[in-house]
This record gives structure tokens, sequence and C-alpha cells, in this order.
């Protein structure tokens, strides 16, 4: 099925051509990267994306902890559909 949100062959074209991640990550700021979890970002991101478009009622939600202050987006417990 192809993804309403976001063109996959334009993000890859971006990615790997115009921004040449791969030659990125050879630079010693950005050594801890790799394509494959640019990959893998912009595959959750896209996952995130769809669910946020199909579950409107999703709410952006706060948790501090350890590592500070996430934010992520959340059904309130109430509205939650059964998996």
């Amino acid at each position: 099925m192809a993804n309403l949100l976001v063109d996959e062959r334009d993000q890859q074209f971006l990615l790997n051509e115009v921004l040449e991640v791969e030659k990125l990550c050879e630079k010693p700021v950005y050594a801890d990267f790799s394509k494959d979890m640019f990959d893998m970002v912009m595959t959750e991101a896209q996952k995130l994306g769809e669910q946020l478009r199909t579950e409107p009622e999703a709410r952006l939600t706060s948790l501090s902890g350890d590592l500070g202050e996430l934010q992520f987006f959340a059904m309130p417990e109430d509205e939650r559909q059964p998996h």
C-alpha cells in the first residue's frame, strides 16, 4: 500500500543523494550514526505518522524520568482499543 504521508522514494533520494548520509556518517561528529540508523528512524517516524493519522484522538503526553522529560503521542487509557 502506498504511503499517504510521505513519498518514500523522494525521502530516500534526499537522504542518500542530496544529504549523502553515508559521507556524513564518516565525519567524526556523526561517527556514531549509520545509514541503517537513518533508515530505521525514518521507518519509525512513518509508522508514528500513520498511527496519528488513523488515531486522531491521540494526544501529546509528557513523562519525566531518568532521561529527562520525554514527549510522545498516546491514546487516553479509557479510549484505547484492545490489541
